[in-house]
């Protein structure tokens, strides 16, 4: 904080408040990349903290600056200048011989760096041993930890596949059980329909025989009741008639 005062009655201040920053490159994705050979390599620096864009920003591989014009062909830097200066380098139909140290020079900051590793994947998987990586000046050489990751991802996808794959089967057997549960379920239902029609209709002609059984009953008793009636009349006249 910074006070500016003016002698005056009464004093008068004005304060100001310094930042000092350092303007800072860097490359997206560090500090490794890995691309596939045929692919295209895209390496995007950044430029932050710059009270104004860089005048300049070079790329560099293998401490070399890079030519845009040479006969390999299909390299080009596309810049955008503003608050935040970005540099994008692209190379297209990335060989082995591409891989490498690469650099991000702005002309108001340090340099920014990043190593690309270009990678024959096919012949990897397929168990070959060509070039799998290629560092420049120090040869060729085979990154196993690289190998050994992608191989993990092979693997893993192979385990996920086999994973749905049983769960897909698991989903069918309980599917078919769940049917023949339904279909045992009907099975009992008509059964006890059937049964419970029987036990109605052997109800209903047991109150049929029963009925018939209580009429007889009752003509029965009627003529019973009819017999006793004559015997005791007679009886009274038998008696009328001694008298």
């Amino acid at each position: 904080m910074y006070e500016c005062q003016i002698s005056t009655q009464p004093v008068r201040s004005y304060f100001v408040r310094l930042n000092v920053v350092v303007p800072t490159a860097t490359i997206l994705g560090g500090p490794d990349l890995h691309v596939d050979k045929g692919s295209t390599i895209n390496l995007t620096c950044t430029v932050k903290f710059s009270p104004e864009p860089p005048a300049y920003i070079f790329w560099y591989h293998h401490e070399e600056v890079i030519n845009y014009d040479s006969s390999r062909g299909g390299v080009s830097v596309i810049t955008e200048k503003g608050d935040v200066t970005t540099s994008f380098l692209l190379i297209q139909n990335a060989d082995l011989a591409d891989s490498g140290k690469y650099s991000c020079a702005p002309s108001n900051a340090d340099v920014a760096s990043v190593r690309v590793h270009v990678l024959n994947v096919r012949a990897i998987i397929s168990g070959e041993h060509p070039e799998a990586m290629q560092t420049g000046s120090s040869g060729c050489q085979y990154n196993w930890l690289t190998i050994v990751m992608l191989l993990g991802l092979v693997l893993g996808y192979s385990q996920r596949q086999q994973q749905h794959c049983a769960t897909l089967a698991t989903w069918g057997t309980r599917s078919r059980d769940v049917t023949l549960a339904a279909s045992e379920s009907d099975i009992r239902g008509t059964t006890t329909s059937s049964a419970a029609a029987a036990a109605t209709a052997a109800a209903k002609r047991a109150a049929a025989g029963g009925g018939l059984e209580a009429s007889t009953a009752v003509n029965r008793s009627s003529s019973n009741s009819r017999q006793a009636c004559h015997a005791h009349s007679y009886a009274q006249a038998k008696r009328c008639c001694h008298r």
